[in-house]
C-alpha cells in the first residue's frame, strides 16, 4: 500500500482516498469478526459456570458458592447444538456487525472533523489543506478503533450472563434496561471520537510546515519574523517550536494526564453502569435512598445485605446449629414442594440417635409468599425466591446455619431415607 509522507518533523503515512477505503473496511470488517467470534465464545454453554461462580461471588453469599456448583453446572447447562454457529451464518453476523462499525466510525469521524475545523486553534484546519487529509484520517482512524466494538460486546455478554444467575434467585445487583444499552454503544461512540480527535490531530500537525507556523494565543502567522515574539499578541515563539494544535487553544502539558485519564475513565465507567449504578446507588445514605423512586427503593431494599438471610436451593440440607443443638432441614421442589425437619438436642447424637422431633408435610406459601417452620423450639422463616431457590432467614446471628448437599449426610442421617419420597408426596 503506497503512502505519502510530509515533510514536517513529525512524519505520518498519509493514505491515497482509495487506500484509506480499502484499510477502513478491512478494519471494519476484522472488527465485526472479532465482534461475532467473541459472542460466540463466550456463549458457549462451557461458559455458564463460570459465568454463574462469578455471579454468586458478587452477592453477600459468594462464601457459599462451592455448596452450590453443581447445581449452578446442571442448571446452565445448555445443549451444544442450540449454540452451533455455522461458516455461512458466521459470515452474515461479521459483515452486519462490520458495516455497523464502519457507519458509526464514519458518523463519529464526520462530527469531530467538523468539530476541529469550526472549534480548532490555531486554525491550521484551513492551512494544511484539510481535505487531503480527510482521507487520511478517517482510514488510520478506523484502523484504530477497530477493538472498540467487539470490547464493549463482549462486556455487555458478560452483564446479560450475570444477569441470568442473578435473576435466577431474585437478586437484580445487575442492570441490563435499555438505558444500560444505549450506555455501552454511547462508550464505542466516545470511543471512536477520542481516537479520531486523535488521529486527526496527528494529520494536522504533521501537515505544518515551519513556514505555516501560528502563535498559539492569537494564531498570528509567525512567518520571516525579526525576533522570535509574536508582534500581535506579544507571546514568546520558539523558531522550530513543534506545532500545537488543538479543539478551542493547544492544550496544555500539565493537564494532558488528565485528559488521558478522562478519554479512558468516561467509556470504561459508562461499559460497568450495569454494576456501578445500583452499587453507587446502594451505598447512598438512608436519607438519599428514601428520596429515590418507589421501585428503586425496592430493588435496593431486595440487594442490601442481611445478615439473617441466606439462599437455599431445593434438595439441600440446612444444618442449624445453636447451643450444641442441632436441626436439620430438607426442602424438595420436585414434583411437589416437600419439607422434612428433624431436630437433635445435642449434635454429638444424630449418628446413631433418631431425632427427638421428626416432621415432613408439604410447603404451604403464606402471605408474603413465605413458609413458616419450627426446627424444634427454633421458628425458620422460608421465602420463596425463585423456582429453584428460597431464603432462609435465621431468628438472629447466634443461630450458625450451613447449606450442604443431601449425599454428604446421607449415610449419616438414616431418617432421610424414612421420610416420604417425591414421588408417593401427596
Amino acid at each position: 500500500m503506497s503512502a505519502e509522507r510530509t515533510d514536517s518533523d513529525e512524519s505520518f503515512a498519509r493514505l491515497r482516498p482509495k487506500h484509506a477505503i480499502l484499510l477502513a473496511t478491512m478494519a471494519c470488517v476484522a472488527g465485526g469478526a472479532l465482534y461475532t467470534l467473541a459472542q460466540c465464545m463466550l456463549d458457549l454453554p462451557e461458559q455458564d459456570g463460570l459465568y454463574a461462580r462469578l455471579a454468586w461471588w458478587l452477592t453477600p453469599w459468594g462464601a457459599q458458592v462451592s455448596t452450590i456448583e453443581a447445581d449452578l453446572h446442571v442448571r446452565f447447562s445448555i445443549g451444544l447444538d442450540k449454540w452451533q454457529t455455522g461458516p455461512l451464518d458466521f459470515a452474515i453476523r461479521a459483515v452486519i456487525a462490520g458495516i455497523v462499525l464502519l457507519a458509526a466510525h464514519s458518523a463519529t469521524f464526520v462530527v469531530v472533523a467538523l468539530l476541529y475545523a469550526k472549534f480548532g486553534r490555531p486554525p491550521y484546519w484551513s492551512d494544511v489543506g484539510s481535505g487531503s487529509i480527510l482521507w487520511s484520517a478517517w482510514g488510520w482512524s478506523a484502523f484504530a478503533a477497530c477493538w472498540l466494538l467487539p470490547v464493549a460486546g463482549a462486556i455487555w455478554t458478560v452483564w446479560m450472563k450475570l444477569v441470568e444467575t442473578l435473576a435466577w434467585v431474585n437478586y437484580p445487583l445487575i442492570d441490563t434496561g435499555q438505558g444500560y444499552l444505549a450506555a455501552n454503544f454511547a462508550a464505542v461512540i466516545l470511543g471512536l471520537a477520542f481516537v479520531a480527535g486523535a488521529v486527526l490531530h496527528r494529520h494536522v500537525v504533521a501537515a505544518v510546515t515551519a513556514d505555516s507556523l501560528r502563535c498559539q494565543t492569537c494564531g498570528y502567522l509567525l512567518r520571516g519574523l525579526p525576533e522570535p515574539r509574536c508582534p500581535e499578541c506579544g507571546r514568546r515563539t520558539m523558531p522550530q517550536a513543534r506545532p500545537a494544535f488543538g479543539l478551542l487553544g493547544a492544550p496544555s502539558s500539565r493537564w494532558r494526564p488528565a485528559k488521558w485519564t478522562a478519554q479512558l475513565a468516561i467509556p470504561l465507567a459508562l461499559l460497568c453502569a450495569p454494576l456501578a449504578v445500583p452499587t453507587v446507588l446502594l451505598r447512598l445514605p438512608t436519607f438519599l435512598q428514601e428520596r429515590l423512586p418507589t421501585a428503586t427503593q425496592a430493588t435496593l431494599k431486595r440487594l442490601s445485605k442481611d445478615p439473617d438471610l441466606i439462599p437455599v436451593r431445593g434438595n439441600t440440607l440446612c444444618l442449624v446449629r445453636r447451643d450444641g443443638a442441632l436441626g436439620v432441614v430438607r426442602l424438595r421442589f420436585r414434583p411437589r414442594r416437600w419439607y422434612d425437619v428433624a431436630y437433635w438436642p445435642s449434635e454429638a447424637a444424630c449418628n446413631h440417635t433418631p431425632p427427638q422431633i421428626a416432621e415432613s408435610g408439604p410447603l404451604v406459601l403464606g402471605p408474603g409468599l413465605t413458609v413458616d417452620l419450627r426446627v424444634g423450639p427454633w421458628p425458620l422463616t422460608y421465602m420463596w425466591g425463585s423456582q429453584s431457590y428460597w431464603w432462609l432467614r435465621r431468628p438472629d446471628s447466634s443461630f450458625d446455619v450451613q447449606v450442604v448437599p443431601p449425599d454428604e449426610f446421607a449415610g449419616k442421617l438414616p431418617w432421610l431415607e424414612r421420610h416420604p419420597q417425591d414421588e408417593t408426596a401427596p
